[in-house]
């Protein structure tokens, strides 16, 4: 599953030569999250998904892309894209984050489509397109545990000229009005939810997470939690360091 980013190891400090592990991360910080998160954040990470994704392509509204990533958290996806030509502060992939939603989610960012594409073709997406043409696929015929990435594109022009070209699949959502577009956030929030009940239908959960991810992922969350959690985590390290020598 090329899609899970992270391996067992946590360097949080460049200088720290030598890596810790999830066990090593929890069982450090267990005493520093309450016993309700604990059991929360094991609920969740059952339920999170990788192998589908969400891009939100040269966006104007920083609302529409804040509730885009809400829907996507909401609905147990981990991995957003967002591209950009602009720096956006706060919209970076890295293991500290702690700006709202973010904090929860792998959040990267991309300077162009091209590198976008390529990259999530190289860990085993398809990309699908959203679209509002007519020749364009209903996301109720499907498969969605294909691991699949959709790209949700400018809320006037739509998606790129280019992104389209690269499309393994253009989607749409069935609608019966006089509209024939929604607000893209609305559009992203409907298609997550088909998604999750789809995988559900198909496969019977919609987490797909080994036990080792899920524990990886669960060290994040812990590291995650609060602002000073990493800082604490390397004082603890630090600490456990020095008994060691002195023990020695």
């Amino acid at each position: 599953r090329p899609w899970f980013p992270y391996k067992d190891e946590f360097h949080l400090d460049r200088q720290e030569k030598q890596s810790s592990s999830s066990k090593v991360v929890i069982a450090s910080l267990a005493e520093f999250v309450e016993k309700q998160m604990k059991e929360r954040f094991e609920r969740v990470v059952r339920s999170r998904s990788y192998s589908a994704c969400f891009v939100a392509e040269a966006l104007d509204n920083a609302g529409n892309i804040a509730a885009i990533f809400r829907s996507a958290e909401a609905f147990g996806f981990q991995s957003v894209h967002v591209i950009t030509s602009l720096t956006v502060k706060g919209y970076k992939g890295v293991r500290r984050a702690h700006r709202g939603t973010e904090r929860w989610l792998d959040v990267e960012v991309w300077n162009c489509a091209k590198d976008c594409i390529q990259a999530l073709r190289s860990r085993g997406y398809r990309i699908a397109v959203t679209s509002t043409s007519h020749d364009t696929v209903s996301i109720c015929d499907m498969d969605w545990t294909i691991p699949t990435a959709v790209i949700f594109g400018n809320e006037h022009e739509g998606a790129s000229d280019y992104s389209t070209s690269q499309a393994d699949i253009l989607c749409g959502i069935p609608m019966f009005g006089m509209v024939d577009s929604l607000n893209v956030s609305v559009a992203a929030g409907i298609l997550m939810r088909h998604a999750v009940c789809d995988r559900i239908a198909r496969n019977g959960f919609h987490g797909d997470l080994e036990p080792e991810q899920q524990e990886i992922l669960m060290a994040e969350f812990f590291l995650r939690y609060k602002r000073n959690s990493a800082d604490i985590f390397s004082d603890l390290a630090k600490k456990r360091q020095l008994d060691q020598y002195r023990n020695f």
